[in-house]
Formats: C-alpha cells, structure tokens, sequence
C-alpha cells in the first residue's frame, strides 16, 4: 500500500474520532491535489475488514475509475456502478457515479446495506441527485469529502452532516473568530504556490445578467466578439512557454479562443463532451499530456476530477460565482512535478518546489464589471467573508500582479479596523449608558449620599446586596427603599462598571 501522509493519517483519524465522539456523519476538507482518494481507501479498509460494507459516490465518470483503480492499488476490489455496469449486491466495495445509482437501481440496495457512505465533491451534495442517495442511507456512517465545505453556513451540503472534522485548505487560514491558523498545503509544501495576474482588459458583463440573481454556467456572459480578440492577445503574450488549462464561458466561445490562439502561433486546442465523441476527447486529453507546451481550452469539462501535474497556467476567462469552483478550477494547476514525498519538512518541500520546472503556476484572472454579483477572486482564498474580500480587492486593477501576502496584510489591516471600531461603539455605548444612568440618579455612590429617610433595611435585604455585590452595606445603615433601589440598579451598573 501506499504511504499515507502524515496529513492523511491525521484525516482519517479525525474520522475515527469523530464517529467515537456519537457523530455518523463528518466532512473533511482537503485542497485538491493533496490525495484524498488515499483517505477513500484507508477508511474503506477499516470498514470492510470489520466486516462492513462501503459505498463510495462520486459525480463525474473519470472519478468512478479513479477510485477503483486506487482501491485496487491498495488491495481492496470494488465493483462498479455506472451506466450498464452494476454492482453486485455481495460486493465489500462499490464506487458508484451519483447519476446512475438512481431510481430502481438505488431501490434495489436495503436502506442498512451499506456501513459507511463515501461521498466526493460534497459540496454539491444538496443536489436532488445525491440527496436521494444519502437519504436513502441516512442511517450509515457517512464522511463527505471536498475542497472546501463552504465554511460557515455550509451551503451546497446535504443537511445531514454533521461537523467538519478536518481540513487543510489551498493556503494557510486564519479563522476571523478565534485567530487560529489551519495549516495549508501550499503553505505545508505538498502544493505549488499561485502567481496571480490580471489581464488589462476589463469585461462588462451583459446588462441583462447584470440584473441575475445567479450567473448560469452556460450563458452568453459577454461580447465576445468585443473582448475576445483582446483576451486572446494578452493571453498569447502571457501563455508563452507553458501548458494551460482555459476556461471559458461556453462550448462555443472556448472554439473561438482556441481558434484565437491558434492563430496567434500557440499550439492550442478546445476540448468538450457536448458536440465530441468520447474518443475525440480522449484523443485531445493523450494530445495535451504528451505536449511541453500547449493550450487546451474548455468550458467545464476538466474544472473536476481532471490530473495533469505538469499544468502550469490557469486561465479563469468566466465569471465564477462559486467559490468551491473557483478554487476546483484553480487546483487543476496545484500538482507539483516535484517529488515532494521524497521530503520529511514543509522548507525541504517547498524548495524542491522552487527548483523544479514547475516552481509555480500563473494564473490569468479577468476583471469583470460584474454589476451587483459577488464574484470569486484571489481574495476567495483567505476569507470567506464577503465584505471583506470586497475591502481587500479594492486594490486590484486590470494590467497588474494580485500578491496574495499583500492582500493578507490588507486582510490583517481590515480585522484589526474592525475590532478597533467595535471596541469604540462598545465604549461608547457604555459611555451613554452610564450618563443616562447617571441623569437617572442610579450610581450606587450617588444612592448612598441620599437623605435617608423610612424603616432600615431588612437582614434579607443585606444578604441579597451582599450576594449580589460581594460587599457589607451594613456598615453603611440603609433604609429600605435606598436598599431596594440599589437591588433594583446593581446588575445593570455592574455590567458596565
């Protein structure tokens, strides 16, 4: 079997514990190219040597085979179900593609068959395709896993996970709450670092998608026949000696930039399942790994589940309101060509990073007049916080390099703004509130000057101001009602003592 990584291990760990802990369903968040197939098959084994039986869902075709041929690597047969092909109902492991496993062939397996349930690309999991399925098995053992689990208010999840027991983000994380720092596989070693850039050539949207709620994967979101040839142009001049990925609004438009490129002098292809036979984009995809350098431009095709390490160009020519497909699309280019396993310390990793022919990937952003649409960015990858990306990408501007330690220090610079401002609205409020309490003659001294007058206060009364105030008023001989008003005030003017 393969080595596990210590992050790995820690992973799977966290799941047992978890499922220790009472929970029977956990996510854990691992960037993409940190091997969380690896995972897949430490937990597969744990269950099926207990006896258990697995299911491990997945949504696209190439991830079915994936995984099998990684539990088979690892000792461990699974059957497939996909399309024609079904799995036996005898077998320990199924990796099965959400798209088949639906109807008769999903009724077909007991609601217990299955002792654990594992599900890939979790953040889509809301889905009605997957949501039956995890429905159907709600009471197994379920661990979702994906590159990010959209952290706070988890939309995109199915509703019955329960926590997120591990993670190790693209990059380092500082969690805007606590202040504590999740490790990232960039910053750990195990990823090649970005070099964001954006092209000077800002791109109105439609003015009718200006006004959409949500931006649609296959819609006409810009001019191309204004932008394209621009985009083309900066992007000939920036792709020279590498091998990119592009992604482009449509099947359409993404022809027409290959076509660009071409003409250009790049050695560029389009790639797509909508109009080409598996074998054309089988061919495409060989074409593309065989080439040192070289330009393949899709619309979503290869956005997930697509490993070619020696991409080292990333072209995000479309607007992208999701952050997981933002960073999915940004992680085709993460793989190192270094053999990082080969090092036992982030430093050590991170410098034969340095020293390979891939040292790190470049990015093409596009800056888009997006209206009123809260648009993925670099920002997307230290804070989640939507006011906050937008104050830290007040600085970007088309035609410059996007430094995402510089955008940290804004993103530092901004929290401390905040708590500054928070911590002076709160001195503020309890300023007010003392005056008017003050106006109101309720500070305790102030009661205790008052002319006495009426019955002296009761033995309970003394007890109850001492419970409360930790202090003997006895000394200071008070009368009833100058008791009760100090009862009635000394909680508030605690509070804000």
């Amino acid at each position: 079997m393969k080595v596990a990584r210590y992050y790995q291990t820690d992973a799977h760990n966290a799941i047992r514990e978890g499922f220790r802990r009472g929970l029977r369903r956990v996510l854990i968040e691992l960037a993409t190219g940190l091997g969380k197939t690896v995972i897949f098959v430490l937990i597969a084994l744990m269950v099926t040597a207990k006896g258990g039986r697995v299911l491990i869902l997945v949504n696209r075709d190439v991830l079915v085979t994936q995984a099998l041929e990684e539990l088979k690597l690892n000792g461990l047969f699974a059957y497939r179900e996909q399309a024609d092909e079904r799995a036996s109902l005898t077998a320990q492991a199924v990796v099965a593609s959400v798209q088949s496993l639906q109807g008769k062939w999903l009724e077909r397996f007991p609601v217990d068959h299955f002792k654990l349930v594992v599900t890939d690309e979790v953040h889509g999991s809301a889905a009605k395709t997957f949501r039956v399925i995890l429905d159907h098995f709600r009471n197994a053992f379920h661990v979702g896993v994906t590159a990010t689990a959209e952290r706070h208010d988890k939309r995109g999840l199915w509703d019955g996970f329960e926590e997120i027991v591990y993670r190790m983000p693209l990059n380092n994380w500082t969690d805007k709450e606590t202040g504590i720092v999740t490790v990232g596989g960039i910053d750990d070693g195990w990823l090649v670092p970005f070099d964001f850039y954006e092209l000077d050539c800002p791109v109105t949207l439609d003015e009718k998608l200006m006004s959409h709620a949500i931006i649609k994967e296959n819609e006409e979101v810009f001019d191309s026949g204004k932008y394209l040839p621009r985009l083309a142009e900066l992007a000939t001049e920036e792709s020279q000696g590498r091998k990119g990925l592009f992604f482009l609004p449509n099947c359409r438009v993404s022809a027409q930039f290959a076509d660009m490129l071409k003409a250009r002098g790049l050695n560029a292809e389009h790639i797509d399942s909508s109009y080409m036979t598996p074998a054309r984009t089988s061919e495409l995809l060989e074409w593309f790994k065989g080439q040192e350098t070289a330009i393949l431009c899709n619309s979503d095709l290869l956005s997930v589940g697509y490993n070619q390490p020696d991409i080292n160009l990333i072209g995000l020519f479309r607007p992208i309101a999701s952050t997981p497909m933002y960073k999915q699309r940004l992680g085709r280019g993460t793989r190192p060509t270094a053999k990082v396993d080969d090092y036992d310390t982030a430093d050590a990793r991170k410098a034969a990073i340095a020293a390979s022919n891939k040292p790190v990937c470049k990015v093409l952003n596009v800056f888009w007049e997006n209206g009123s649409h809260n648009l993925a960015t670099p920002s997307v990858l230290l804070t989640d916080d939507a006011d906050e990306r937008e104050a830290i990408d007040k600085a970007r501007k088309p035609g410059s390099t996007i430094d995402l330690a510089q955008l940290e220090e804004r993103l530092k610079a901004k929290r401390m703004e905040d708590k500054d401002e928070e911590m002076r609205k709160f001195a503020e409020k309890v300023a007010n509130s003392q005056a008017q309490k003050k106006r109101g003659g309720v500070y305790i001294d102030d009661i205790l000057k008052s002319r006495k007058f009426g019955d002296g206060a009761s033995e309970a009364q003394y007890r109850f101001l001492y419970v409360l105030a930790k202090r003997d008023f006895r000394k200071e001989q008070l009368t009833k009602s100058q008791a009760s008003r100090i009862i009635g005030r000394y909680k508030p003017e605690k509070a804000t003592a």
